[in-house]
């Protein structure tokens, strides 16, 4: 800035002070001008990008529920084992600390996002379709599948599993807590061999799905005891039983 002749250090300081002013109104949060120069104290805004898919429900979250996106993602087990985790969410998300972010977060989301983030599946459980090599189709939060890379090997039918701290299942299979071993995936009994389609979704998920058109099952023993062994690779319905996904 060119200033004119004559123009004196007292008028300066005037100058200076008159800038000093604007910058710590505009640091209140009614107007963003002085951080074209300056970094104004106290008003560090929460990081919210790159923690969600890309796609409407992050645009809407991170529009409306940055705060609390971000304190999600700082508890971690709020963000991995609650938001991003296996359904039903990990007994974690109803105690101390995670609660009260995942609460937080939850309420947000139904307030503002709740038609961005409505509940849609990116993949088919059942036949696979919908996933790149490497990666399993399960149920996540809040209940739709979705493809994950899960890091480590993956148990294959009937071994052992936890759907909170791993093992998890292959490609195909769940997790099922009436043994705790992996399930194939399933629409009818055909898809099960000789155990049957167990299609209470209670006892497969702990909770039923929130898409009310999906019946996708696990194929179980006849007494429901135990993940049911002989269950083809390649089920004959593929899949028609979550046809949500397209």
């Amino acid at each position: 800035m060119r200033l004119a002749a004559g123009v004196g250090p007292t008028v300066l300081a005037m100058v200076a002070l008159g800038l000093l002013g604007v910058c710590a109104w505009s640091c209140t949060g009614l107007t963003d001008d002085c951080e074209l120069n300056l970094n104004c104290p106290g008003t560090a805004q929460p990081v919210c990008n790159g923690i969600l898919e890309p796609g409407a429900c992050d645009t809407c979250v991170q529009g409306y529920c940055c705060a609390d996106l971000a304190a999600c993602y700082a508890d971690q087990e709020c963000l991995d084992g609650c938001l991003q985790g296996f359904w039903p969410p990990d007994p974690q998300c109803a105690a101390p600390p995670s609660q009260a972010p995942f609460m937080a977060i939850l309420a947000c989301i139904q307030k503002s996002c709740a038609a961005a983030c409505a509940s849609s599946d990116d993949c088919n459980p059942v036949s696979g379709s919908g996933c790149s090599d490497g990666e399993v189709c399960d149920s996540n939060y809040p209940g739709v599948f979705s493809c994950a890379v899960n890091a480590g090997s993956l148990a294959k039918l009937c071994r052992p599993c936890d759907n909170v701290n791993s093992p998890y299942c292959d490609v195909g299979l769940h997790c099922y807590t009436g043994s705790n071993t992996c399930a194939r995936f399933c629409c009818t009994d055909a898809d099960c061999g000789t155990g049957k389609c167990q299609l209470d979704q209670t006892a497969d998920f702990q909770q039923p799905l929130p898409l009310t058109k999906e019946t996708v099952g696990l194929c179980v023993t006849q007494d429901g005891a135990s993940a049911a062994c002989d269950a083809p690779a390649i089920p004959p319905s593929n899949g028609s039983c979550a046809p949500t996904f397209p």
